[in-house]
C-alpha cells in the first residue's frame, strides 16, 4: 500500500515537473531535484514567483507533502518553498550519512542558494520547528522571520511517557534493522533515531536568536509546558501563542481557524 501511495504522490508531482533543474509553470508549480553530492533532495515551488518566499518544514518523518493542510491557504501570499529532507519522500537518506539538524540545516541552506533566495520566512513544525531553530542559529542572515510550532531544544523537553515511547520504537528499528535485510528499517531507525537523541541545544543558545520569532504549541502538547515556556522566554522577540485546548497534532484539522490567521498575523 505504501508503494502504491508513493507512485500515486510521484505521478502528481510530475504533473508539474518540466525537468530535473526545474523552472516555473503554467500551474506556479515547479518541482526538482537538487544534488546534494551524497543524495538528490526533492522540493517544490508553490504560488507568485514574485512574492515573500516562505519555507515550511514538516515534522519527523514527513516529506514535502507533509503540510498540505496549511500551504494552500499560504500559497495565495507567499511564494511557498517544501522538499522531503533526507530520508523521507524521494530523497534517500545518503550513503555513509549520520542524520543530524546541522546537515539537514546545510541541506536546506544549499536549497536555497540553487533558488537564488538570500532571505525568508520559515514555518516548522515539531521536528521542523527544532530545524527552523538549528538552521537560524547557523545562518542567521538567511531568515527574515521564523514560526516554529511545538518544536524541543533537547530530549528533556519531551514529556517523559512519549519519549520513553520514542525511545523504546528507536529500540525496536536498531534490532530490525541488524536482523532484517529491508533498508526500509535502517531509513526508519535513522529518521526516528534524530527524536531518540536530538536536538541537543541549551535554553541560553536560544538567545543568539535575532529575528522575530512566534513561537506555537498546544495546550495538551506532546512537549512539557515548562520546556515551551522556556523556549519563549529565551528567545529575543519572541511572541507565544497557546493553542488552547489542541494536541501536538489535533489543530491541523482546524488550520483555517486556529493556525493560519496566526502565520498571516505574523508575517504580514
Amino acid at each position: 500500500m505504501k508503494k502504491i501511495i508513493s507512485v500515486l504522490l510521484t505521478f502528481v508531482m510530475l504533473l508539474c515537473t518540466v525537468s530535473v533543474g526545474a523552472s516555473a509553470v503554467d500551474n506556479d508549480c515547479e518541482h526538482g531535484f537538487l544534488d546534494l553530492g551524497t543524495t538528490q533532495m526533492e522540493y517544490a515551488v508553490y504560488g507568485n514567483e514574485n512574492a515573500q518566499p516562505l519555507v515550511l518544514i514538516p515534522g519527523n518523518g514527513g516529506d514535502m507533502n507533509a503540510l498540505m493542510n496549511i500551504a494552500p491557504a499560504l500559497m495565495e501570499r507567499y511564494k511557498i518553498i517544501m522538499f522531503s529532507p533526507r530520508g523521507t519522500g524521494n530523497t534517500k537518506i545518503g550513503d555513509d550519512v549520520q542524520l543530524t539538524f546541522e546537515l539537514e540545516a546545510e541541506d536546506l541552506s544549499k536549497l536555497l542558494d540553487h533558488l537564488n533566495i538570500d532571505k525568508t520566512y520559515i514555518y516548522g513544525f515539531s521536528d521542523g520547528g527544532n530545524l527552523a531553530i538549528v538552521f537560524t542559529l547557523l545562518y542567521p542572515d538567511r531568515v527574515e522571520k521564523m514560526v516554529t510550532h511545538s518544536p524541543n531544544i533537547n530530549i528533556f523537553g519531551t514529556k517523559p511517557i512519549k519519549q520513553l515511547t520514542i525511545m523504546w520504537q528507536y529500540f525496536i528499528l536498531c534490532i530490525e534493522s541488524v536482523f532484517k535485510s529491508d533498508p526500509d528499517f535502517v531509513r526508519q531507525r535513522e529518521i526516528k533515531g534524530m527524536m531518540a537523541h536530538q536536538p541537543n541545544l541549551k535554553y541560553r543558545d536560544l538567545e543568539q536568536i535575532n529575528v522575530p520569532t512566534l513561537h506555537i504549541y498546544a495546550e495538551n502538547d506532546m512537549m512539557k509546558r515548562s520546556h515551551c515556556e522556556k523556549i519563549s522566554k529565551h528567545i529575543p522577540n519572541c511572541k507565544t501563542v497557546i493553542l488552547e485546548g489542541q494536541d501536538h497534532t489535533s489543530a491541523f484539522a482546524r488550520a483555517d481557524e486556529l493556525i493560519i490567521p496566526e502565520l498571516f498575523d505574523f508575517f504580514g
